[in-house]
């Protein structure tokens, strides 16, 4: 994402549960815990069922960096994550 910009991220699934998280440049993995999770991550969306998970993630930095997007699927979600599919989209817009 460039220097100064934001980005809007959707996850829309079609079929079951899922749920969106944005992680910052500095992530190793989405598995992280402790100080290194608390640094890294940079939003959590869990509405239920298909709705539309929705974040947006500022870069503060003058140069352009990566965030990275993770699809989840609900704990306890009735289906096995092999039958749920979703669309994950993207974009840049001008920071509010």
């Amino acid at each position: 994402m460039p220097g100064g910009k934001a980005v809007s991220v959707a996850l829309q699934p079609t079929d079951g549960d899922a749920d969106l998280a944005l992680w910052g440049p500095k992530t190793l993995s989405v598995l992280e815990s402790g100080q290194a999770r608390k640094r890294d991550a940079r939003g959590l969306s869990e509405r239920s069922g298909t709705k539309r998970e929705r974040l947006r993630v500022r870069n503060t930095a003058r140069k352009g960096a990566y965030f990275y997007a993770e699809a989840s699927f609900a704990s306890g979600a009735p289906r096995h994550a092999a039958g749920i599919s979703y669309v994950l989209s993207a974009s840049i817009v001008n920071p509010k």
